[in-house]
């Protein structure tokens, strides 16, 4: 009787331990949902979001494009420095809450292009720009 229980604790614990390590990054359903489509720079709030307002579209059209896949063209990866670059200036003069969310999306456009120059990308990075666009998006539109 020992025995069995104890094998059954065993058991459950591997199992357990191997569902969490399977278990997707940040939001898991971002990948299996298409994207809305990105709101018009208009609607983005006066100062540093209007002036990121064309960089967090691009970003999130891009993102919407590339989904899933496992490299990007030299283009692309070009586009993604470009946009980067261009949301950094875009800081300057920010509220806080703007800047952070900023910076979340600066950060996670880093990682992403990182990954691509080390040829250690996945699919999951660009899901995690997305979600970070999207704070973005919340945080602007008014």
């Amino acid at each position: 009787m020992m025995k069995r229980l104890s094998c059954a604790l065993v058991f459950g614990t591997v199992a357990l331990t191997a569902a969490g390590c399977t278990s997707t990054r940040g939001n898991g359903n971002l990948q299996s949902l298409p994207p809305k489509p990105a709101p018009a720079a208009a609607s983005f709030a006066a100062g540093a979001c209007r002036t990121a307002a064309d960089d967090v579209i691009g970003v999130w059209n891009m993102g919407g494009q590339v989904r899933g896949r496992t490299d990007m063209t030299t283009d692309e990866r070009s586009a993604l420095e470009t946009r980067q670059n261009a949301l950094i200036a875009a800081m300057k003069g920010a509220s806080p809450q703007v800047r952070s969310t900023l910076q979340d999306l600066v950060t996670a456009l880093g990682f992403a292009r990182l990954r691509l120059d080390i040829r250690t990308y996945e699919p999951s990075l660009m899901d995690d720009v997305m979600q970070a666009d999207q704070a973005v998006q919340t945080t602007c539109v008014r």
